[in-house]
């Protein structure tokens, strides 16, 4: 993957997919297309699963296109298919996270915020892919752990930051909606597969029990999440 630091594409290959897709750093001129994909995903979404996704408005994305972090996109010849977001805040009133998360050092880390594929492009890998280029922007720009806000009920980001070496380490609530949220973190550290257990997605206290008795989420499988005594 070429550098991110710049507006530059690359071809991707990924399986199965017909297509050679690029992927570039999004600008201010891309921001129509970026809230056309975000209408599409929102439509598409049942009504009990549209806060799997934060609503921007146009300036809610200018901000991280023009100040505070990248927006990165994944192109079909013209047509944006795919957009996520990497955050760089400077203080930690900017997380809009719940508040009780730990943070050491919020001027080494990102955040990774809304990764979204339009729906006939699912399938192919291009999350994962859009988290490996969130990965190389931040240690660019000088951040080497990254964190994340998902839905317990969103199996689907949960598998695809698991698989990318993220782990959940904290339960919290999401300011922005209320919503109990996990906080998937990925550090400079190896988490030991140790005393395993597997825990409902559902049953809510016993992961909080988990992780406040360091324990972390290392993998999800059919409804479940395995976790790792540290």
């Amino acid at each position: 993957m070429k550098s991110f630091n710049r507006a530059t594409a690359a071809t991707i290959n990924t399986p199965r997919f017909v297509y050679d897709i690029q992927a570039r750093v999004l600008k201010s001129q891309d921001i129509y297309q970026i809230l056309e994909v975000q209408k599409i995903i929102l439509d598409a979404l049942p009504a009990h699963k549209k806060h799997f996704i934060a609503t921007r408005s146009k300036d809610g994305f200018l901000k991280f296109i023009q100040s505070q972090g990248n927006i990165l996109g994944l192109f079909d010849n013209e047509k944006l298919i795919a957009y996520s977001i990497v955050d760089f805040p400077k203080h930690i009133s900017e997380t809009q996270f719940d508040p009780s998360i730990q943070i050491d050092d919020i001027n080494k880390s990102a955040l990774f915020k809304s990764t979204v594929v339009v729906p006939e492009y699912r399938g192919q890998n291009l999350q994962k892919i859009l988290i490996d280029m969130r990965v190389e922007c931040a240690l660019e720009a000088g951040r080497d752990v990254f964190i994340t806000e998902v839905d317990p009920q969103n199996q689907a980001s949960l598998s695809s930051l698991i698989s990318q070496g993220f782990y959940i380490k904290h339960l919290g609530v999401s300011p922005a909606d209320g919503m109990t949220s996990l906080y998937l973190f990925k550090e400079n550290k190896v988490v030991a597969p140790k005393n395993l257990k597997m825990v409902s997605l559902n049953d809510l206290g016993t992961h909080i029990k988990l992780l406040n008795n360091n324990h972390v989420g290392i993998a999800i499988d059919h409804g479940f999440i395995t976790y790792s005594q540290l």
